[in-house]
């Protein structure tokens, strides 16, 4: 990995920036790897979209590495960049406190992803795998598909992530890993926390004096346990996550470059189209937060800020033409669809319920009950959640978790009150990332009402609640860099920081335990939708890989999202992601999982024989399934059904095979021959 994204982002940093002194050695590694992935993800768009090519087959993607570094190479050379010189200053730089406290910051994450991985048998859940098998099947086809498999039936492939997945797509053809599954994981999950570690650490000491304080506000921000669950996954939005930091850093560099500002506007237009080809969310959050930074500037220094403006709007605009160029190479744009589920026309209640929270409940194994919210048409609600309950729920995320403090959350630490004094710091950074976060929040609240009032099924009404929220208390912890480096720089005019740093250092030891004891309670409460795969469970995986037909289609006693076509190579007729923004397939799939639930109830042979199953599995659990309402009542039935065979046991997991009719009406006559 280093080899595939570091060379052509070391070659191209060092052709953009030769100067030594534009960059702190951090802030060169940042850039290392930002070119690295962006010259990638751009190479990887220009091979699919070549038509008759197949990007990922063959030598294609190598050839074109190649030839990208020995341009880049060139460049550099060109340029004057002197290697020498830079080592000789990283290595000097070793020394420093900024240096230290970034190692030191690197060496707690490693530590804590190792022992989460040999402690924690939920460390990847099981979203992971529909994701990967997304990107498998880009690899194995040399082009973005059109549809995927997904509940019995071919529907749309989102192309809302094409930038994460031709990130990783390229990794894995260029490195042979498609196969290794768990490797393929551990090393992402490393890879996203080690590079998010870099760009908070980098983008936070570009607003400190202090090393300690830019080390604190970075440890906070790992430390959330939202972070922590997102970044364990092999998903988009740990990507964009990932990208979010380097992308304000990238702005707020761009707003102050003196120099080279035509090339901190390229590089901050192709950082800003990578983060929209990953996850919206993440961008979104982005774009709230620089704007708050930006308002501060204009409201402080008016004329110099005005006349960079047009500057950010190039880079702005160059990275929206980007990543157009990058949905249109995926084949469509990520918004086809959405409007759906806002659309009285084109939404359907499910059985009278709520469609997306119909889906949802089937896919978690439970049955539709009186706690299933029944379907509203939209000119029957005004706000499908009330206003008191979205600002309630902004409220719990503009906090930090203390995990000895009652309810495990310090609510108290962020009034408004503080935040409105930071506004009139001399701190300039301070000042604007309070005015900023304010902004985002209030942005925030503007926006869960919108939605509220917009959408009238479930999920989209409170996907700000669910998403974008959550990113508030990720702000409130970089705010406090800002705010620990005022009051080292305080406590130093007066002669007292010795007593403010051993303070510091108390409250980062306090904040490492109580945000351990925090993320560790969240993990116990999301360990139950988290299913690990066991020994059993990958045994039965396996057999069914060499065993079956490569076209079967497999029942299984549970939902999942992408396990059986990942480690078996084969069709789920109860496997997915969530079509939220398909109505019509919505519809579709919750009435497969309701079907496949009530055959492990009632078992019945024309739902098989609709559905054209192939297997039916008892003990999905151990395969990392969500396991159905009441299934463990009625397994022992199956063992006598006549149209089934058990054809293979591996511990808990026992694999069926539907018999056709030929063979079932000779296996009645064997019995009775035998009688």
């Amino acid at each position: 990995m280093l080899l595939i994204f570091g060379t052509p982002g070391y070659l191209l940093a060092a052709a953009a920036f030769p100067d030594d002194d534009e960059f702190r050695p951090t802030e060169r590694l940042l850039m290392v790897a930002l070119l690295g992935v962006v010259a990638m993800v751009l190479l990887s768009t220009g091979l699919i979209a070549w038509p008759d090519a197949n990007a990922f087959g063959g030598n294609a993607l190598w050839i074109a590495w190649t030839l990208l570094c020995a341009g880049a190479g060139w460049s550099c050379w060109k340029s004057g960049f002197e290697h020498r010189r830079w080592l000789g200053k990283a290595t000097d730089s070793l020394r420093s406190g900024s240096a230290l406290g970034f190692l030191a910051l690197i060496i707690a994450v490693i530590v804590a992803h190792a022992l989460r991985a040999q402690r924690e048998p939920w460390l990847y859940p099981p979203v992971s795998y529909y994701y990967l098998r997304d990107i498998v099947a880009i690899v194995e086809q040399g082009s973005v598909p059109t549809t995927m498999w997904e509940y019995g039936t071919p529907m749309e492939f989102e192309t809302n992530k094409i930038g994460w997945y031709l990130t990783v797509a390229a990794w894995l053809a260029m490195t042979g890993q498609t196969a290794h599954h768990q490797l393929t994981l551990w090393l992402w999950v490393f890879v996203v926390l080690a590079g998010t570690a870099l760009g908070v650490f980098v983008y936070l000491r570009s607003l400190t004096k202090s090393a300690l304080a830019a080390t604190f506000g970075s440890f906070l921000v790992l430390a959330l346990p939202r972070t922590v669950s997102k970044l364990s996954a092999l998903r988009g939005e740990c990507f964009g996550i990932l990208l979010l930091f380097p992308t304000l850093w990238l702005l707020s560099r761009a707003l102050r470059a003196e120099r080279h500002r035509g090339r901190w506007v390229a590089v901050t237009a192709l950082s800003v189209a990578l983060l929209l080809a990953s996850h919206l969310v993440p961008a979104v959050i982005a774009a709230l937060t620089f704007g708050g930074v930006l308002l501060s500037h204009v409201i402080r220094q008016p004329r110099s800020t005005l006349r960079r403006v047009p500057w950010l709007l190039l880079a702005a605009g160059g990275g929206l033409l980007i990543v157009q160029g990058m949905w249109a190479a995926g084949g469509k744009s990520p918004l086809h669809g959405q409007g759906g589920v806002s659309s009285p026309t084109e939404i359907r209640p499910y059985l009278g319920y709520d469609p997306t929270q119909a889906f949802r409940q089937l896919a978690r194994g439970r049955r539709l009950d009186s706690k299933v919210p029944r379907y509203q048409p939209a000119e029957d609600v005004e706000f499908f959640v009330p206003p008191a309950e979205v600002a309630g729920e902004l409220r719990r995320w503009f906090s930090l978790p203390i995990g000895f403090w009652p309810e495990g959350k310090l609510y108290g630490l962020l009034p408004v009150a503080l935040l409105l004094l930071c506004l009139r710091s001399r701190h300039q950074d301070l000042a604007d990332h309070s005015l900023a976060l304010l902004l985002t929040a209030s942005s925030l609240l503007a926006m869960g009402l919108f939605f509220s009032y917009r959408y009238h099924t479930y999920l989209p009404a409170f996907h700000p609640e669910r998403r974008e929220f959550a990113y508030l208390q990720l702000l409130t912890a970089c705010w406090t860099a800002p705010l620990v480096d005022a009051g080292l720089d305080w406590a130093q005019k007066r002669h007292q920081k010795f007593a403010w740093t051993g303070l510091l250092a108390a409250l980062l030891v306090f904040a490492a335990f109580s945000s351990a004891a925090a993320a560790r309670h969240e993990f116990s409460n999301l360990g139950r939708g988290m299913r690990p795969t066991t020994e059993h469970g990958r045994a039965a995986l396996a057999w069914l890989q060499t065993n079956t037909p490569a076209d079967s289609l497999i029942m299984p006693d549970g939902s999942s999202d992408g396990v059986f076509a990942v480690l078996a190579k084969r069709r789920s007729l109860t496997e997915g992601r969530a079509p939220y923004f398909q109505p019509a397939n919505l519809l579709r799939a919750n009435a497969t999982l309701r079907a496949s639930m009530h055959f492990f109830w009632k078992p019945s042979e024309p739902v098989l024989r609709y559905f054209g199953v192939d297997y039916v599995i008892v003990g999905s659990r151990d395969m990392g399934s969500r396991r159905f309402y009441r299934v463990g009542k009625h397994r022992g039935r199956l063992k006598h059904l006549p149209y089934l065979k058990l054809e293979q046991s591996f511990g808990p997991v026992d694999i069926f095979r539907v018999l056709s009719a030929q063979e079932k009406s000779k296996s009645k006559g064997d019995k009775s021959g035998g009688d």
